[in-house]
């Protein structure tokens, strides 16, 4: 069974299953001077994107809506630890991780990767009001 996806959909859910399996791996990392309460909803948080990146992959309906409430959670829970986390190393990979999520959000919000010609991503001949390509009126002889 092949599946044809949009390129960035390819993109967007390598990195959100990526990013997911890092929250959700994250006890296994050093975590002295993290709070508890972090590493609990980083692992929950870490499920709940790699089901939503694995429902983006197989273009299930849905799939872009989860793949959004999944990176801006994310980037709401983790943007505090850009301030206030007990090293400048994990502070920075914070960023970076909060950079990545956006980026994430960007590129699924974009018309390309919802399956649209680039024409029609932009607007050239179609009109408005119907879902079809734009017909110029031809002057009467």
């Amino acid at each position: 069974m092949s599946i044809q996806r949009p390129p960035t959909v390819t993109v967007v859910a390598i990195l959100l299953a990526l990013l997911s399996a890092q929250s959700l791996l994250s006890p296994l990392f050093q975590t002295e001077g993290i709070p508890a309460f972090v590493i609990y909803e980083g692992v929950a948080l870490g499920a709940f994107g790699l089901f939503a990146a694995y429902w983006l992959w197989m273009l299930k309906r849905g799939g872009v809506a989860l793949t959004i409430i999944a990176s801006a959670l994310s980037i709401l829970l983790s943007a505090p630890g850009m301030f206030f986390a007990p090293t400048p190393a994990l502070q920075i990979s914070i960023g970076v991780e909060v950079t990545i999520f956006a980026l994430v959000i960007v590129l699924v919000a974009l018309p390309l990767s919802r399956g649209q010609t680039p024409e029609r991503a932009i607007g050239i001949g179609v009109v408005p009001w119907t879902n079809g390509p734009h017909l110029p009126i031809q002057p009467r002889a």
